[in-house]
């Protein structure tokens, strides 16, 4: 079972960072979901959802508060040893699979922007879970800004989808500590060949934004929505 002391911090921590919008943290469902994602199929889970959503929960806060949540949750079973690494992979591909079925509902009052200018979100090779990527181009989509994802890439892909696209800036997902040696290494590459705006998230982003802004070597950190809208506008206006 899921410790509601460590629910409860993650609660108010998220109460300090204001990222509740006032709504109250909702430590059952998001402890059912969870459980349930370890234990049933992912229709049990669809059913989980739909029932709150009938009642107070909205799809803004599932995609924003809970998924992120549990998404990180099993990240910490995984370091705490409580649950292996297949067995957290094959839960964020269920979580993925509850969020694709609401994904069409969530972006229905998202602009048709599929002709418009790019971003480029990828995860590199070797980056076993690429959730933390899925949900971030979510949150671009919804804000409007068309995105495309690329996960598992080699260097020498994410290069051909650079050089083939119109892309106003590059968003590279750093899922641990693991990644930052392939990370500067691409930086270095795409620079070398494009003038384009590169910048890095993901968990080990925001997990660590004091040591990611010495040791990333990219032109920002955290996929802030308004900072990528201007490199957008700027590209555009530059054809």
């Amino acid at each position: 079972m899921i410790d509601p002391h460590n629910l409860a911090r993650r609660a108010l921590a998220e109460v300090a960072s204001g990222t509740l919008n006032n709504y109250f943290y909702k430590s059952d469902l998001t402890s059912s979901i969870y459980e349930s994602i370890l234990k049933k199929d992912t229709d049990y889970q669809v059913n989980l959802v739909e029932t709150a959503l009938a009642k107070d929960l909205t799809l803004d806060y599932f995609y924003n508060n809970l998924a992120p949540m549990i998404a990180e949750m099993l990240g910490d079973a995984w370091k705490d040893d409580t649950l292996s690494f297949s067995e957290v992979t094959v839960a964020l591909g269920k979580l993925r699979l509850l969020c694709q079925e609401f994904e069409e509902k969530y972006l229905s009052g998202a602009e048709n922007t599929y002709n418009s200018t790019k971003i480029l979100l990828v995860s590199l090779d070797g980056d076993n879970h690429t959730f933390g990527a899925y949900m971030a181009s979510l949150k671009l989509r919804k804000s409007n800004i068309n995105t495309y994802l690329s996960v598992s890439r080699k260097e020498s892909e994410v290069l051909d989808k650079i050089k083939n696209g119109n892309f106003a800036a590059v968003g590279v997902s750093v899922g641990s500590e693991k990644a930052i040696k392939s990370v500067n290494q691409l930086v270095k590459t795409i620079k070398k060949h494009h003038d384009m705006p590169i910048i890095a998230g993901g968990s080990f982003v925001s997990n660590n934004i004091d040591i990611a802004k010495k040791v990333l070597e990219v032109d920002g950190l955290e996929f802030d929505v308004e900072k990528i809208k201007s490199y957008v506008n700027t590209k555009r206006n530059s054809n």
